[in-house]
C-alpha cells in the first residue's frame, strides 16, 4: 500500500510513544508530546513573523493539503506540530470562523519548549458543505504574532462510503479510504486513534515509515 507525503509524514510524528491531547475545554501549561517533526508536510497559510524566535518557522499543521481541508465529522480536530521553542512560555490562540464570527469560544493554548504534536477538537457540530476558517495565532510580543490558517469543509457522507467503511475494520485500512476520497482531517483523526490503541496499527506504521517519498 502507498502512501502520500502527507500521511507518511503523519505516521512518522506518531510513532513515538507519548502524545498529549487537549481540547478547547481545558487550557494547558505543559505540551509534552512525541519529539521530533513531520519530515515532509504541506503548510498552512502564514503570515507575520516573530524576531529573534526563528523556530517558529516550523510551526506547522500536521495536514493542510492545497484548498480546503475536508472531512465527513462533524466535530473535526486539529492537529499541530509544535516546534522547539526558545525557553519560554508562548501564549496561542486557535478560532474556528465564518464571515469573520467566532463559531466556538477561542481556544487559548500556552505552549512551551518541548516539540511535539497537539490536537485540538471541536466542541459542537459545524453545518456541512460550508467553508469555516480556523486559525492558530501565537502571540510572541506586544507587536509580534505568527498565524497558522486554512479553510476547513465538512461534507455530507454518502451511501457508497458509508458502505465501504463498514466493510473496513482495520484503522490502517479505514485511513486509507479517507485519504483516497480526499478526507485528509478523517485520515489523520483515524490514523492518531489508533496508535494509542492498536499495537498492530503502530507496527505498520512503522512498516509506512519506509515508503516516504515513495
Amino acid at each position: 500500500m502507498k502512501w502520500t507525503p502527507i500521511i507518511a509524514a503523519l505516521v512518522w510524528a506518531l510513532s513515538t510513544p507519548m502524545l498529549d491531547w487537549v481540547t478547547p475545554s481545558s487550557q494547558i501549561s505543559d505540551v509534552s508530546v512525541a519529539q521530533g517533526r513531520p519530515k515532509r508536510r504541506k503548510p498552512a497559510g502564514r503570515k507575520g513573523a516573530c524576531a529573534g524566535d526563528r523556530s517558529l518557522g516550523e510551526l506547522t499543521a500536521v495536514v493542510t493539503a492545497t484548498g480546503n481541508d475536508l472531512t465527513i465529522s462533524d466535530t473535526p480536530s486539529f492537529l499541530f506540530f509544535i516546534p522547539d521553542l526558545p525557553q519560554r512560555s508562548l501564549k496561542a490562540i486557535f478560532r474556528l470562523q465564518a464571515n469573520r464570527r467566532n463559531i466556538i469560544p477561542p481556544v487559548q493554548l500556552s505552549l512551551t519548549g518541548t516539540p511535539g504534536i497537539i490536537k485540538v477538537q471541536l466542541p459542537k457540530a459545524i453545518a456541512k458543505d460550508q467553508p469555516f476558517q480556523w486559525s492558530l495565532d501565537v502571540s510572541c510580543g506586544v507587536e509580534s504574532r505568527f498565524s497558522l490558517q486554512g479553510t476547513v469543509i465538512s461534507k455530507a457522507i454518502n451511501l457508497e462510503l458509508v458502505k465501504q467503511l463498514s466493510q473496513l475494520t482495520s484503522p490502517r485500512d479505514r485511513a486509507a479510504l479517507y485519504q483516497k476520497e480526499g478526507l485528509l482531517l478523517d485520515a489523520v483523526a483515524t490514523l492518531a486513534e489508533a496508535q494509542s490503541q492498536d499495537s498492530t496499527a503502530k507496527q505498520d506504521w512503522q512498516q509506512l515509515l519506509t515508503q516516504r517519498g515513495s
